[in-house]
């Protein structure tokens, strides 16, 4: 009785965690019963993070794709003088490592990527998503289909930050990032995802600098802001 019940327990157990995975942006446009098998074909699983810990380290070989299920993901790179830069971040849906597990002969890679918050991510096997098993499991082919949108979707991001630190000043970098988030989430009254800190090495900035940039702004009465929360109240002349 008590391996019948293990039994039960377990197949509940994958059909719960198959509903929730459905949801992510990998795998849309399949269905809890049909993502079952898949992710066991795919080698899913879960691993949870801790804020400030390391994902991904610099020169690690990566095998796997990840996707945030919640948590926020910074992609980093360390200079040989020990100055971080965050080239991106990754909020629940989006997928990283891609770039690197795709490389046939060095799977290693050159950035880390590092927890910003307390993380919960789904990894998958990324020769498994290319490439079917002997099941031949159905949706393979939409599973790369979602991959390559989330792929392009993270390239716009990174045209983005090309965007925002090829400005001259800092207020220019300030602005035009407030801009890019106002345009996407279609509000002047904007949610970030990075902490001021973060925010600065993303803008390629101290935070003492951009603290002042940012009082100077509100001052002119350009724009306000608490904490993560930033309104642009006017445009500047």
């Amino acid at each position: 009785m008590l391996r019948v019940q293990h039994f039960h327990d377990k197949i509940h157990f994958m059909k719960k965690k198959a509903f929730e995975v459905s949801r992510l942006p990998l795998f849309d446009g399949i269905s809890a019963d049909a993502l079952s098998p898949l992710l066991v074909c795919l080698a899913g699983h879960e691993k949870n993070f801790s804020k400030g810990e390391i994902i991904i380290l610099e020169e690690d070989q990566v095998r796997n794709v990840g996707v945030t299920m919640e948590g926020t993901v910074l992609m980093t790179k360390e200079d040989i003088w020990g100055n971080q830069t965050i080239l991106a971040y990754m909020g629940p849906g989006d997928l990283f490592g891609e770039t690197f597990a795709v490389r046939q002969k060095d799977q290693n890679s050159f950035v880390s990527f590092v927890a910003s918050t307390d993380c919960r991510i789904y990894f998958v096997s990324f020769d498994r998503i290319l490439h079917t098993c002997h099941k031949a499991c159905g949706f393979h082919h939409k599973v790369i289909e979602n991959m390559m949108d989330l792929v392009s979707a993270k390239n716009i991001r990174l045209m983005e930050k090309i965007e925002v630190t090829s400005k001259n000043t800092l207020r220019e970098k300030i602005l035009t990032y407030l801009s890019i988030q106002v345009q996407k989430q279609q509000s002047n009254q904007v949610e970030i995802a990075l902490n001021r800190s973060e925010l600065a090495g993303y803008l390629d900035s101290n935070r003492c600098a951009m603290t002042r940039e940012l009082s100077h702004l509100k001052e002119e009465g350009v724009l306000d802001y608490d904490r993560n929360t930033f309104r642009v109240k006017a445009l500047p002349q």
